[in-house]
């Protein structure tokens, strides 16, 4: 392949890099939007209902079908968006070394065959 080639794709596979070094860490770059968007949740959840206006049926909210106690289903959707989130940052994490260690490999691979390139 064409040193040209290969220095474009050294440049694409840099910037990869950098942009998934930026995009990565959500929950921990934006803890206190995560926070505050749990806590409206946690609150709005329990009495969200949904309502088909074309047959007429209304669901009921998590607060009736918990018997109508509204702090019990506040903790448990505070407990879901909880799970949901922990869950969230955890796999994430995960994918996100994944995936740059794969770019790492990539890069330093095209780097050992520009060099061998410029050797000859």
């Amino acid at each position: 392949m064409d040193s040209y080639y290969l220095e474009k794709r050294l440049r694409y596979l840099n910037g990869k890099i950098k942009r998934l070094e930026k995009n990565s860490n959500f929950f921990g770059k934006n803890i206190i939007k995560v926070i505050l968007f749990g806590i409206g949740f946690s609150f709005l959840a329990p009495r969200y209902y949904q309502h088909d206006s074309y047959t007429g049926y209304t669901s009921d909210t998590i607060q009736e079908r918990m018997d109508g106690n509204y702090w019990n289903a506040v903790l448990l959707c505070a407990g879901v968006y909880i799970s949901l989130s922990l869950l969230g940052h955890f796999i994430w994490g995960i994918q996100d070394r994944r995936k740059m260690k794969k770019l790492i490999e990539r890069k330093r691979k095209i780097e050992e065959k520009i060099s061998s390139r410029k050797r000859e």
